[in-house]
């Protein structure tokens, strides 16, 4: 489901982008029909011209950069699903219930003598 909505935002993304490749396209022609020099009204249109020519570059840039960013987000995803798989493997073997004292397993903690730590 997730992947539905996550192409049918690229293909807004994608439309978005289109329509203004499109007017970008219009007003480009529009300037190099009356140049900014013999029209002083088209002027700021050249301007407008030239920030959207500046997005569209900063666009391009961007999908670039997301587009090298998938196989390293695939690479990551893959790892942790990876390491899920263990953590489940190994919390099979955990035991649900550990007891409180040793005495339960027939040991008593009275009794065990741990000579190891004691000083001489």
């Amino acid at each position: 489901m997730e992947v539905k909505k996550a192409g049918a935002s690229l293909d807004s993304v994608i439309s978005g982008f289109n329509r203004r490749i499109a007017e970008l396209q219009d007003l480009v022609i529009a300037r190099n029909m009356y140049p900014a020099s013999s029209v002083t009204d088209l002027s700021a249109v050249d301007a407008a011209v030239k920030a959207m020519e500046l997005q569209v570059q900063a666009i391009k840039d961007r999908l670039r950069d997301e587009t090298l960013a998938i196989p390293k987000a695939k690479k990551l995803i893959d790892a942790a699903v990876k390491q899920q798989k263990k953590l489940q493997n190994l919390s099979i073997f955990v035991p649900s219930h550990i007891p409180e004292r040793m005495s339960m397993l027939g040991l008593d903690t009275n009794e065990l003598n741990f000579t190891c730590c004691e000083s001489k």
